[in-house]
């Protein structure tokens, strides 16, 4: 599934985990990988930066995961920059005195 889709099915983005790798070449090719909540990655990416990498940084094995168990996983053929993530995420976040929420499908 292409990023775009995955974001549309997911039905309560806000209650929903997003999953990636970075590869860090200037660290010997180091993978890291980010596991974290919508909500606190579009916070952190507007607010201190402490969890998310450079808007350009290519990530991989992008994935959604929803409380209830169902996983929305982008296709690993799409090559997907940070800020790709984050504008298809953007589409469905509001930002609210500081405080990011989703709005539903």
């Amino acid at each position: 599934m292409k990023l775009n889709e995955c974001i549309k099915k997911i039905k309560d983005l806000g209650n929903c985990d997003v999953r990636f790798y970075e590869v860090h070449t200037d660290w010997d090719a180091q993978i890291h990988v980010t596991t974290t909540n919508v909500i606190a990655l579009y916070n952190d990416w507007w607010g201190d930066c402490n969890m998310v990498p450079e808007n350009g940084e290519y990530i991989y094995a992008v994935s959604f995961h929803d409380y209830s168990g169902r996983s929305f996983v982008v296709d690993s053929d799409q090559r997907i920059q940070f800020q790709d993530l984050m504008e298809a995420i953007t589409g469905r976040v509001k930002l609210d005195s500081g405080q990011a929420s989703v709005e539903e499908v």
